[in-house]
């Protein structure tokens, strides 16, 4: 779903560095825990150029995440939260490598 989102975001006109493409910024809200899932962003926005692509890594710890869910109105299961913590993988590889990492403490 995010995927054709995407796309219709962007649309065919920006394709190749065509005119539609001035000044878009698209930040794409998910948690992208695994990096194959990041991976197929990245690989679909080679399609576009010029294209730079930039990941905002949260490193909150797990047990203030806990925290913050039990805060929640909808509450995410602790199951959940914990397994994704535990397969998250890093920004590490070269594509990657516009990779901000941001914290609870982070000034804006």
């Amino acid at each position: 779903v995010a995927m054709n989102k995407l796309q219709a975001e962007l649309g065919d006109g920006c394709r190749d560095g065509g005119d539609d493409n001035k000044d878009t910024i698209i930040l794409m809200d998910d948690n992208f825990h695994l990096r194959g899932m990041r991976k197929q962003v990245h690989r679909f926005l080679l399609t576009y150029r010029p294209v730079r692509f930039g990941i905002l890594w949260m490193t909150t710890d797990v047990k203030i995440c806990l925290e913050r869910n039990e805060q929640r109105e909808r509450k995410v299961p602790v199951h959940v939260i914990t397994k994704m913590a535990s397969s998250f993988e890093p920004p590490r590889v070269a594509w990657e490598v516009n990779s901000l990492p941001v914290s609870e403490n982070t000034p804006i």
